[in-house]
């Protein structure tokens, strides 16, 4: 009961925030309560029901409102016509294909599921029209002020996560009740691309800034996107080597801050602890691929002719996810793997292309400078080697995040010009 509740609650006030988006085009608000609450997976019975984010309810009205603004004004952009021509005839092709090749046709639930990625790309295209001139700056006092919310609201619910029973209390998940020392939630992909926007900038990155980075991302226990992270870092020291200055900074920066990622990995408990030096033996990695998380996709390949190759399975099509087996309140199936290319391929086969070629549309043109892309889409490329983005909780809010927040486009080559 209680669950409902606050679901209802967050509904009616993503709904508001909304509707004062639309009068105010600016994201504030709607960051700084998204922000502030516990949209972690260990709570999703509070935020999230049949595949349904509270925070998604915020887009209906902006992207209600604008798409009856611009049928009257009878006028379409390239955006636009992405959104709402080419997505949904794909999604359409692929769903009749679902039928007509599959022995076992996909049920409706599971082609809402699939269709969530097509949605959230569709959303992402409009809000770079409705944000148009209305960006924020990666590089303002408002996106450090945020990154600091973010930071000591991700410590209170980690500490409230793990040291109090309010995760028994609302959900009865074996999984989240047995997890311990993990809190991933929006504000933990808020801090990843301020970093990624700081870096594109140019901007000193202060310890201070570099501790509220790292902290949420350290605590989400998320390796890949550690690593991810770390990587992003890295690829832009290797950026700078133009500018001898600039490099020396930012390498003996990445070096200071591997250390300490280091030292807290130590000093932590055995379980971040675990997780964490898991990266660093690539033979348990490897096998942990092979054996886990790729094994769904094996298990598809058994059952592919060869048409299935070249489109795929069509849209609703399951996996089997053995490690589901022991967690009675979900299904074994699931619409998705831990690997986005992979998921992808088995449903659309060479038409896979399409909504990644979609989302590096997007990434292109939002309005932020080459470098920012360049980490943006390295970001993408390899989150998806062990996460299927689309369909996480989080990519809507990353598509609203590149689409709300700007750079400054002359910051490249390791300088920045006035």
């Amino acid at each position: 009961m209680i669950p409902s509740v606050i679901f209802v609650f967050f509904i009616l006030l993503y709904l508001v925030l909304g509707l004062l988006f639309w009068r105010t085009k600016r994201l504030k608000w709607f960051l700084l309560i998204s922000l502030l609450m516990p949209f972690t997976p260990s709570l999703t019975v509070i935020h999230t029901k049949y595949q349904i984010t509270v925070y998604f309810f915020f887009v209906t009205v902006p992207v209600l409102l604008y798409t009856l603004t611009f049928v009257k004004k009878n006028r379409i952009s390239k955006n636009i016509f992405c959104a709402l021509l080419i997505l949904p005839i794909f999604f359409l092709v692929y769903t009749c294909l679902g039928y007509v090749f599959n022995p076992d046709p996909p049920s409706m639930i599971n082609l809402l599921k699939d269709a969530k990625p097509i949605l959230g790309l569709t959303i992402g295209l409009l809000f770079l029209d409705i944000m148009k001139g209305n960006q924020l700056s990666w590089e303002s006092k408002l996106a450090n002020k945020f990154l600091l919310i973010n930071f000591f609201a991700t410590i209170f619910y980690f500490l409230l996560v793990n040291f109090t029973p309010v995760v028994a209390i609302l959900t009865n998940d074996p999984f989240y009740v047995a997890q311990e020392s993990r809190y991933l939630s929006l504000g933990t992909f808020y801090a990843v691309f301020f970093l990624v926007g700081k870096m594109a900038s140019n901007s000193k990155i202060n310890g201070w800034q570099f501790i509220f980075v790292f902290g949420p991302i350290f605590l989400s226990g998320n390796r890949t996107l550690l690593l991810v992270t770390i990587l992003l870092f890295f690829l832009n020291v290797i950026m700078s080597m133009s500018n001898p200055k600039v490099f020396l900074r930012k390498a003996g920066l990445l070096f200071v801050g591997l250390l300490a990622v280091i030292v807290g990995i130590l000093s932590l408990n055995e379980t971040l602890k675990a997780r964490v030096s898991t990266l660093l033996n690539v033979k348990v990695l490897l096998t942990e691929l092979e054996e886990k998380r790729f094994s769904p996709f094996f298990f598809q390949l058994d059952k592919f002719e060869w048409y299935n190759y070249l489109i795929g399975k069509g849209a609703g099509e399951t996996f089997f996810i053995p490690w589901f087996e022991y967690r009675k309140n979900i299904d074994n199936y699931n619409v998705y793997m831990d690997n986005i290319y992979l998921t992808l391929f088995v449903k659309y086969g060479l038409g896979m292309l399409v909504p990644l070629l979609i989302l590096l549309y997007f990434i292109n043109k939002t309005e932020t400078n080459k470098r920012f892309k360049a980490l943006t889409i390295c970001y993408f490329l390899i989150m998806g080697l062990t996460t299927s983005y689309m369909y996480q909780t989080s990519f809507l809010f990353i598509l609203v995040l590149l689409a709300g927040f700007k750079t400054s486009k002359t910051a490249e080559n390791g300088m920045i010009q006035n």
